[in-house]
């Protein structure tokens, strides 16, 4: 009998060990490529980090903590970010079109031609923002 409890203390310990690694080589991807699309970051802490631009399509967001990270024009598109904390998270021109948006924290969180899956959300916009975009739409044409 003991040598099958610590069998199955062995297997759960040598479980969690692969677990940790995946997050680490996910984490490392992230960093030195900014594309980790369908990577899993389910639980993990990675705010208030600079994600601007990062591919995360189709990842596995659900209880990470993004509370402060920059997000902005990041590609969320059909990520799982169920009951994620977005606290002060800046999802300035971020696509987060079919992704899974439930039980969030987004108290405080910038959202300005931000693509959620109901359209585009321009709340957090400041007047300057938009003056900016007709000026680069007016330099465009010329």
């Amino acid at each position: 009998m003991k040598k099958l409890f610590s069998l199955i203390i062995g297997g759960s310990l040598l479980f969690l060990t692969i677990e940790v690694f995946g997050e680490d080589r996910n984490m490392k991807k992230l960093y030195m490529t900014g594309n980790c699309a369908g990577c899993n970051f389910k639980e993990v802490y990675l705010g208030p980090l600079d994600l601007s631009g990062a591919n995360l399509k189709s990842a596995n967001l659900s209880e990470a903590d993004l509370s402060g990270a920059d997000l902005s024009r990041a590609n969320l598109k059909s990520a799982l970010l169920y009951g994620a904390d977005l606290s002060r998270a800046d999802l300035s021109g971020a696509n987060l079109e079919k992704a899974i948006l439930k039980k969030l924290n987004i108290n405080g969180t910038k959202f300005c031609r931000t693509t959620l899956p109901w359209g585009l959300d321009n709340s957090g916009c400041a007047k300057t923002d938009d003056l900016t975009d007709i000026y680069k739409i007016k330099l465009k044409k010329n």
